[in-house]
């Protein structure tokens, strides 16, 4: 196990490598403590230290369910060619919680050894494999994807192609009288295909039951108050122990295999040991960063980007990058979150989205926008539209 590849693994991925590796080598111990399925904490005498929560039966652990998220992986590496698996590896790695792999993560995938052309392949096969719309740079290119592999016939696929692109601001201003006029249809037509779209596509590639992957349980970091400071805790490690054998050495000998055996033990648990301690150093970070939010229960987090994290850690920006990715916090209030979510600015205005898109009924896009300006936050519709649908909402 490469130390990048394993910061970046989900922690589902690093429970099976590490019981894989157990299985091949005898002087490898793990054992897996039983954690809260809620909150992740190892449990005391029977219950949760944190939620009180009892253990019962099947409670102890999680259930043995493999997401779509976990699929993609192992697929994608059973489906690639063996000259592409670290190319995959490397994709995955940069993918976001939505399946997306931004502008951004591509230029870091090729910075990483992958060239233009492995790329390409990589893609194919994700998309192969997984969700049509997987490894799009956009939601809106990831929705075009998705178009070309849904079940429509070719007229209605000319036009809803040309409704994502050619008429892409008009159909976010609801105009579908001047989309119709436009394509000589009556608006009924251009509102029943959106309709089937609608069951169809989706935002971002799926990889979930929702517009974006569901968070997993337990979360990978929980924030919580400890002596009035806000402290973090990172779950991976209280369900966990890896250790060596000590009596292998003594029962097998001292052959060369024993040798080996032992060494790579060591070099398993080293690595384990500095992704918990890379995760646990990130966890302490933010904690100080954004205390007054955490401690006010606020998602208003101050400004702070991966790239000045990095600085701050003394680490490459990648690392902090594979350590974010397809990662959730539980925070002091309770509230799961993306751990992507605490990084980059305008959270002030992301809180007041998230705010304003709770009520019932939900208030439109454009009354949204106005209610933000009389608070004296000013945003585009097409701001609010994106911070919506990072929430998981669609469009009214």
């Amino acid at each position: 196990m490469v130390s990048a590849t394993l910061l970046a693994m989900p922690a589902g991925d690093l429970r099976d490598a590490v019981l894989a590796e157990a299985d091949r080598n005898p002087a490898l111990v793990v054992r897996q403590r039983p954690v809260c399925p809620r909150c992740g904490r190892g449990l005391a005498a029977g219950a949760c230290p944190r939620c009180g929560s009892a253990a019962r039966g099947g409670d102890v652990e999680p259930a043995a369910t493999v997401s779509a998220w976990h699929a993609l992986h192992r697929d994608a590496r059973l489906a690639a060619p063996r000259a592409l698996a670290g190319a995959v590896a490397t994709v995955l790695a940069a993918l976001d919680e939505r399946g997306l792999l931004t502008a951004a993560a591509r230029r870091d995938v090729l910075r990483h050894g992958v060239g233009p052309a492995q790329l390409d392949a990589v893609i194919e096969v994700l998309r192969a494999v997984g969700p049509p719309g997987v490894a799009a740079a956009t939601p809106a290119e990831s929705l075009l994807v998705q178009l070309g592999a849904a079940p429509l016939r070719p007229a209605e696929r000319a036009l809803a192609r040309r409704l994502l692109t050619v008429h892409a601001g008009w159909l976010e201003a609801g105009e579908l009288a001047r989309i119709a006029a436009a394509e000589d249809c009556s608006p009924e037509v251009v509102r029943t295909l959106l309709t089937r779209l609608g069951r169809l596509l989706r935002p971002y590639p799926g990889l979930g039951d929702g517009p974006s992957r569901p968070a997993p349980r337990p979360p990978d970091l929980i924030f919580e108050v400890a002596g009035g400071r806000v402290r973090a805790l990172v779950t991976e490690s209280e369900g966990l122990a890896l250790d060596v054998d000590p009596g292998y050495l003594a029962a097998a000998g001292r052959l060369a295999s024993v040798r080996d055996g032992m060494r790579d033990a060591r070099t398993v648990i080293s690595r384990v040991q500095r992704r918990w301690s890379m995760l646990q150093r990130l966890g302490d970070l933010l904690g100080e960063h954004h205390a007054p939010a955490l401690l006010a229960g606020s998602t208003a987090f101050a400004p702070l980007t991966q790239t000045k994290a990095a600085q701050r850690l003394r680490v490459h920006e990648s690392t902090i990058s594979r350590a974010v990715a397809h990662r959730h916090a539980r925070l002091v209030s309770g509230q799961l979150i993306a751990l992507r979510r605490m990084f980059g600015t305008n959270h002030d205005a992301r809180a007041a989205v998230a705010e304003l898109c709770s009520t019932v009924p939900r208030p439109p896009d454009r009354r949204v926008v106005e209610l933000l300006a009389a608070r004296g936050i000013v945003l585009s519709r097409r701001a609010v539209a994106k911070y919506r649908l990072e929430l998981g909402l669609p469009a009214r």
